[in-house]
């Protein structure tokens, strides 16, 4: 992963302009975090050596059993059933991203510590890395991370054009002849991380730059386009 310094606002934007110049063959995702840390899928954070396909597929399972009422298609495919999943908060192997820089910025400077630096994460991937649907027939079963592209049929993920990370986790062969592996981040991981560019967003300037997006028309309200983002973005507007 590539450390980039951060010298404002203007600079910041020039940067990603000149990193995202159409490159054929790649797509240029970003990220935001309130915090440092890995680029890990929450079903891999408490502990990433922790080997959690199994339970992931009786995770999935419940999810189909329990949740056929809330799913529009009964024959739904794992990896569609896990974007659902990841929407509605149930901890997957997916890491979100977005094809819009200022969408990312927007995560990367809004919570609820203040005190705190924000990050911000440009990704370059390739074609070879896209999750194909036809070869990639089990995304628990990926020999290496993936990139996927989820179907626009969800008002959140339509604002904040959202894309997943599909993480794998990697067995190794120990010296005494056991198994045993981890998840790996994508900052690092020897197929991704020179393809990923971090940039630190000092907390004083998370403000200016949240009133600069709001003005550009990305806030609670155009990312969460229900009645929550709604009153959300009332509350922002009004200093609560």
């Amino acid at each position: 992963m590539k450390e980039v310094g951060w010298n404002g606002w203007e600079s910041f934007i020039s940067k990603i302009i000149s990193l995202g110049k159409p490159d054929p063959g790649t797509i240029n995702l970003f990220r935001g975090q309130s915090c440092f840390k890995p680029l890990l899928p929450a079903i891999a954070r408490l502990d990433p050596t922790v080997d959690t396909t199994d339970l992931e597929r009786n995770m999935l399972g419940e999810l189909r059993i329990r949740g056929g009422r809330f799913l529009e298609q009964d024959a739904i495919k794992d990896i569609d059933l896990l974007a659902i999943a990841q929407h509605h908060g149930m901890a997957t192997r997916l890491l979100d991203w977005s094809t819009n820089a200022l969408v990312a910025t927007w995560f990367a400077c809004i919570g609820n510590d203040n005190n705190a630096n924000g990050h911000f994460y440009f990704y370059r991937t390739y074609q070879d890395s896209i999750f194909n649907p036809q070869l990639d027939l089990d995304p628990l079963s990926l020999t290496s991370t993936k990139i996927f592209r989820p179907n626009s049929n969800n008002p959140r993920v339509i604002a904040q054009h959202g894309w997943f990370s599909v993480h794998h986790y990697r067995p190794s062969i120990n010296p005494n002849g056991t198994i045993s592996g981890n998840f790996v981040g994508l900052e690092s991981d020897m197929l991704h991380f020179l393809s990923i560019y971090h940039f630190e967003i000092p907390s004083d300037e998370k403000p200016k730059i949240l009133e600069n997006l709001n003005y550009l028309g990305v806030n609670f309200e155009y990312l969460f386009p229900d009645i929550d983002g709604l009153c959300k973005n009332i509350n922002k507007n009004n200093g609560y």
